[in-house]
Order: structure tokens, then sequence, then C-alpha cells
């Protein structure tokens, strides 16, 4: 055993994966940074549709920036294989949260929140599923305890998925880490597109006036609070789907596959994570309904584009072997 969350395989791993040119896609590990570049190059196709050149600098110039060092990386992967192949994997994800604000930035001059904001439908799908506001409900009958509880396992969604990654690139078979890294390329990026099409402020910020204000016994609630309103600007509208709950259902579906010893030691922060969307005031019941649909969607994307091998596979106490 290679660590306590995984054995070795005695296939390639993605850190050890051999620097041989490749002539596909996914060989080239260039799926990833694909995905991700075709989203954003749609956003800014998208803001310039609609006669808006906001933040469209800024964005271009971040992305051609990490698309330079992805190029480097990828030319000089003979002669570095274990770095060039961690930054090209890594590059993508890193891309993400860096980009993050600025993209919601753009998308959101093109689209004004006064003209294209769903709150209302996804409060009134709520309204129509549970015959009351499930947000307020849940308010009203915290615990201060349970709030303190599921703001910490809330913030632990920006660690969970990254861990298994890690975990996934040196001890996991390279197409099994590959499937799952697209298949959360996939949710972060993807959910952009809805995202920019159904832009949503969500509870805490759309009908603040009829939620009760959340407080626990911890410091650790405000800090979440006040984390979360940093990083919340009146431009983020990210809402449809909660891909909190989609890339943590994912993240526990891999990790149950492949890091199963990982599986067993995120499984009670991911439900919490779930259940806290809600909770906290972050999204709205359906939101959570269609992340958990995402979730089964981009698993089968994930298959499609990585397919498992037809060749059974098991572990042994030398390792992972094929029978």
């Amino acid at each position: 055993m290679s660590g306590p969350f995984s054995r070795t395989p005695s296939l390639e791993t993605a850190l050890h994966e051999s620097p041989a040119p490749y002539r596909t896609l996914r060989q080239w590990t260039t799926f990833h940074a694909a995905f991700a570049l075709s989203v954003i190059v749609l956003l800014i196709i998208d803001a310039l549709a609609h006669g808006s050149t906001a933040h469209v600098a800024e964005v271009a110039g971040v992305t051609a920036a990490f698309t330079g060092i992805w190029l480097f990386a990828f030319v000089q992967r003979a002669r570095y294989p274990k770095t060039a192949s961690f930054v090209r994997y890594l590059l993508p994800l890193v891309l993400y949260p860096a980009i993050y604000g600025m993209l919601h930035a753009m998308v959101t001059a093109a689209r004004p929140s006064s003209t294209h904001l769903v709150d209302s439908v996804l409060h009134h799908i709520d309204l129509s599923l549970f015959g009351t506001d499930p947000v307020a409900w849940l308010g009203n009958h915290g615990h201060p305890m349970l709030t303190d509880l599921l703001h910490l396992t809330y913030f632990s969604y920006y660690f969970g998925m990254p861990v298994l990654m890690i975990l996934m690139f040196r001890g996991s078979r390279r197409e099994d880490f590959r499937r799952a890294l697209a298949a959360m390329i996939m949710g972060w990026y993807g959910a952009l597109i809805t995202y920019a099409l159904f832009p949503a402020l969500g509870p805490s910020r759309w009908m603040a006036d009829q939620l009760p204000v959340l407080h626990g016994w911890l410091p650790i609630t405000g800090w979440v609070q006040a984390f979360l309103a940093a990083n919340l600007n009146p431009a983020v509208r990210d809402c449809v789907p909660s891909m909190h709950t989609g890339v943590t259902l994912l993240t526990l579906i891999f990790a149950f596959r492949f890091q199963r010893r990982y599986f067993w030691l995120f499984l009670l922060p991911g439900i919490g994570i779930i259940v806290a969307t809600v909770y906290i005031q972050a999204h709205y019941v359906i939101d959570v309904i269609l992340g958990i649909a995402a979730a089964g969607l981009i698993y089968w994307l994930s298959g499609l584009v990585y397919p498992d091998s037809s060749t059974p596979r098991t572990f042994h106490r030398s390792g992972f072997n094929r029978m």
C-alpha cells in the first residue's frame, strides 16, 4: 500500500504516466482543458452577442495566460513528465476559482439581474412541492449547534473533491483518475452555462427579509457567513443547479469506487453539504433536486468519454491487478 487511503495500482497512474506521444484528446489529457476552454469561449461569445464587452478582456486575458502555461507544460512533457502531467491536470481546477468572479461579472453585465433572474420561479416550485417555504421552515426549526455543524460541513465542500483528485492522481489507475477529473470539470464548468441561462441569487440574497437569521454557538457560523458574503458579490448567480450537491455526489461516487477509505471519511460531511445547501439558505430545494439529476447525467457522460475497461480488475495485497 502506498498510503492510508489507496492501494498502489500496478498499472500506470496519472503521476507515473508515459511521456510517449499520443494521438487522441483523451490520451493527451486535453479533454479537461478543452472542455473548460470551450465553455469560457462560449460565454464570451454569449456576452458579445448580447452587446456587452464588460469584463470580456479580463476573462480573455486570464484564460490566455492559463492556456499558455498548459501548452508550455505539454511541450515539456517528455523532459519533465511528472511535473508536466501534474500541471496539465491541475490547471483547469485552478483556473475555475481564479476566473469565477470575472465570468459572473461578464455574464451578469450581458444579462442584467433586473430582467433575467428566475428566483421567483424557483421559490414558487418549492412552495408547490411542499405547501410551505422549506428554507424558512428549516430556519425556524433549526438549532444553534446544527447551524454551526452545517456551516462547517458546507465549507468542507471546497476540500472534498480536491482531496479526492490528489489521492486518485497518486494512487488510482490513470484512466479512472481521468474519468473522475472529467466529471468534476464537466460539473464545474458545465454549470456556468446553466448559471447564465437561469440566473438566480438564492434565498439568502433574494428574499433575505422573509427568512429567519441563523445564529450558532461557535464562531464558525459567522466565519462561513462572512466568507460567503465576500465571495457572493451581486454579480454571482450560481444556483441552478446546486453543484455543491452535484459535485459532492460525484465525489462520493468516485471515492466509493476507487478510494473507499476516503469515501467513509467524507460520507458524513458530504451528506451535511447537501442538507446545508438549503438549511443555510444558499439554495432552493429544486436546486438540490436538479443538482442530483446533474450528477447522474455527468457520471454517465464521463463514462462515454472514459469508458470503463472491459477487463475485470481486483485488489490484491500486492496492489491493483488485472485478472
